[in-house]
């Protein structure tokens, strides 16, 4: 499995600003876990990119 990530923080006056950007199963590998005992009838998800906005003030 790839997984990767990236983040970037602006710093404003007293608050700051935090942007994310995470990609997981980037090459939609089939995956399963191995110590589930469901581990057949529930497979790890398939590809999955997410955005993130974290503003802290």
């Amino acid at each position: 499995m790839l997984n990767a990530s990236v983040g970037y923080q602006f710093l404003l006056n007293n608050s700051e600003l935090t942007l994310r950007l995470d990609g997981r199963n980037l090459t939609d590998q089939y995956a399963v876990n191995h110590v589930s005992y469901l581990k057949r009838a529930a497979p790890l998800p398939g590809r999955d990119i997410r955005f993130g906005v974290r503003w802290a003030f």
